[in-house]
């Protein structure tokens, strides 16, 4: 399978919570599927490099794909997020009296169709135009489709709605790296128009749609081609009083894994004077850049880690796009 159900989400996932540095972000999932049962199904995050993006990407694919409902059951019982399992099926409501009553994801864990698409991973062969990029999703969707459901028959000369729809079934789209097709160099203006048009077309008003989980670093609401991505409610490091506590560590995240772990080189003040990424916009608090926290911690040493892990295009793009917010 390249994207559907895959168990990708779970495997990278797994992998990253097993770590010694692992910082348990797993309530987001809860804070995620209040919106989805509250009628918001499109969320957009969108954060600098190496703040977790990723890791959350792959958390939320692990949680709900029903291919790995089990294991990853397992896994989050384990985690934050499983202290809060419930015994029944429940959906977010109001009471009589307008109090809101909070329910949770856990009745969907494991229960869903996940198509989980790294647009890094797909732009890796080749591919220089949003043709080309259209081509390849459709062939892999339409190849994954005609191995999830052998019943059906998946005409080549329809497109990728129509292919979902006549599943009967509802996905949770979860895609990284959104924004990664806009940094291919060949890449001209009509194409990302139209890139942007087949992300509308494939995912607005569907009703094979349960969730669509989009993040990378560019934002969306305020690029001025972005305007046919209107469903999302997004949510950047510069705008943000929902998810905020779930990208980067705090100064306090830090020094409760410095203690649980026994770490004690670098130190506390080293660390937070060598990587602190930003203020959060809801409270002022200093967000530190977790991949650099957590090398730093086993190398014992500090090295500017977020410079040397590429380009530094997306600063220039993040001030184009949010330069009344900066």
């Amino acid at each position: 399978m390249n994207f559907l159900n895959n168990g990708t989400g779970y495997k990278l996932f797994a992998e990253a919570a097993l770590c010694d540095t692992y910082v348990d972000k797993t309530m987001m999932i809860d804070t995620l599927y209040r919106y989805v049962c509250a009628g918001n199904k499109y969320i957009c995050v969108t954060r600098p490099r190496r703040f977790g993006k990723s890791v959350n990407a792959n958390m939320i694919a692990a949680f709900f794909d029903k291919n790995t409902g089990e294991e990853s059951r397992e896994l989050f019982q384990q985690l934050a997020l499983g202290m809060l399992q419930p015994e029944q099926d429940k959906c977010f409501a109001a009471n009589p009296r307008g109090t809101e009553e909070r329910k949770l994801c856990w009745p969907r864990q494991g229960k869903l169709n996940v198509i989980r698409i790294n647009m890094i991973d797909v732009l890796l062969d080749k591919v220089q135009s949003f043709a080309a990029l259209h081509s390849k999703l459709a062939f892999l969707l339409r190849e994954d489709l005609q191995h999830q459901y052998p019943d059906l028959t998946f005409p080549a000369e329809k497109d990728l709605p129509e292919l979902l729809m006549q599943t009967g079934e509802s996905f949770v789209f979860v895609i990284d790296e959104w924004d990664a097709f806009f940094e291919t160099p060949s890449v001209t203006e009509s194409d990302k128009q139209q890139y942007l048009l087949f992300l509308k077309g494939l995912l607005k008003d569907k009703p094979y749609v349960h969730l669509v989980y989009m993040t990378g670093i560019l934002p969306i609401a305020k690029n001025p081609s972005g305007s046919p991505l209107n469903m999302f409610h997004e949510f950047s490091a510069f705008q943000d009083d929902q998810f905020y506590a779930y990208f980067g560590f705090t100064r306090e995240e830090i020094q409760d894994l410095m203690q649980r772990k026994g770490y004690t080189q670098p130190s506390l003040e080293e660390l937070l004077f060598w990587y602190d990424g930003y203020a959060r916009s809801n409270d002022g608090v200093h967000m530190f850049n977790p991949v650099a926290v957590s090398r730093a911690l086993i190398d014992k040493k500090c090295r500017s880690y977020w410079t040397e892990t590429g380009p530094m295009n997306e600063i220039r793009d993040m001030i184009h796009s949010n330069i009344h917010d900066l």
